[in-house]
């Protein structure tokens, strides 16, 4: 079982357009709407893939009815604190002419002491009912949380020996990796926040990889790189693969997607295969989601298809790093 946590859910609305045109009325051709937030996308993609998940989180206001209505119809597993304020709505506006995807996401309400203490109790609950064995810790934090939100979760999850995989960006992201979960899963972009070093190709992230692992003592860092695919480090062994080609639709929880399948494939295997196969199935997955308009509605079919285009090579990081000494 993995449990998911997205403190600051949302109402996802993605809408395609044949050309976005500023300042004048602009119509769709299709509109999608769904429960959102990084952590309910990972629950979607969990399910779609067949492993057990729950949802959690905090919501409120209409919009948090119609999230809580919208998960109960997909049929994915879910408990949410209720709380003051109305649940924020993202919206992705996606370009079909140039392929460029604009979105405009809502703060969120504000997160007061006793939700956040809510929020502490569910996931405490969630852990030893649902016998977990990952903790998903999923976007951004509503205004007012505490910046060590995911550290205490993290912790809260160490004391069940529960492992957690984090995935935010900013402060939240820095605070979060501080508490040394098992699990970072940055973009280039959170990757180069977290070390200070600008990611210009795949040797560099395999560097700030390491960096990460080393400054933070994180077992396991994985780095997306878009379409130059991802780096992967983990048990001293280094992990580099390339994305499979796409008709790019919509970038909305491709993340979201290759975080899903990583922690569930390497959840159901062990070792170096199950690493080598977990990373290619994670790309597949964010491949297959950046076809289609909407979060996480790849199919299982889709994923699997993308992960058979992956290759993956696997090396240790002292070989790794002796043959890039000698490209120098």
């Amino acid at each position: 079982m993995i449990l998911t946590v997205t403190p600051n859910p949302c109402l996802d609305k993605t809408w395609q357009v044949d050309k976005l045109q500023i300042d004048k009325v602009n119509r769709p051709l299709l509109t999608h709407t769904l429960a959102g937030g990084k952590g309910v996308n990972v629950a979607r993609v969990l399910k779609t893939l067949g492993c057990n998940a729950v949802a959690a989180g905090i919501c409120g206001g209409a919009t948090g009815k119609m999230i809580l209505q919208a998960l109960s119809k997909e049929g994915i597993a879910h408990d949410f604190v209720r709380a003051q304020g109305e649940t924020r709505t993202c919206a992705a506006i996606v370009n079909t002419t140039d392929c460029t995807q604009t979105e405009i996401n809502e703060a969120g309400p504000v997160l007061t002491r006793s939700g956040a203490a809510k929020l502490f109790a569910l996931v405490d609950r969630l852990l030893t009912e649902n016998n977990c064995k990952w903790l998903a810790l999923c976007g951004s934090l509503p205004p007012g949380a505490p910046d060590e939100m995911y550290a205490l979760l993290t912790e809260i999850a160490k004391s069940h020996g529960v492992q957690t995989a984090l995935d935010s960006s900013g402060t939240a992201l820095i605070r979060g990796a501080e508490a040394s979960p098992f699990l970072l899963k940055p973009n280039r972009a959170e990757a180069e926040y977290l070390t200070g070093m600008a990611i210009g190709c795949r040797d560099d992230a395999v560097h700030a990889a390491q960096i990460v692992q080393e400054r933070y003592h994180i077992p396991a860092v994985v780095i997306t790189l878009g379409e130059e695919g991802a780096v992967f480090v983990w048990n001293n062994k280094l992990y580099v693969a390339s994305s499979p080609a796409i008709r790019f639709v919509s970038a909305v929880a491709s993340g979201d997607s290759f975080l899903a399948a990583l922690l569930c494939t390497w959840m159901l295997g062990e070792g170096d295969e199950s690493a080598c196969e977990a990373l290619r199935m994670a790309l597949g997955a964010g491949a297959a989601n950046a076809e289609l308009v909407g979060a996480g509605l790849c199919t299982r079919e889709a994923i699997v298809q993308k992960a058979r285009e992956v290759m993956v090579h696997c090396s240790t990081l002292q070989s790794y790093s002796a043959y890039s000494a000698q490209q120098l």
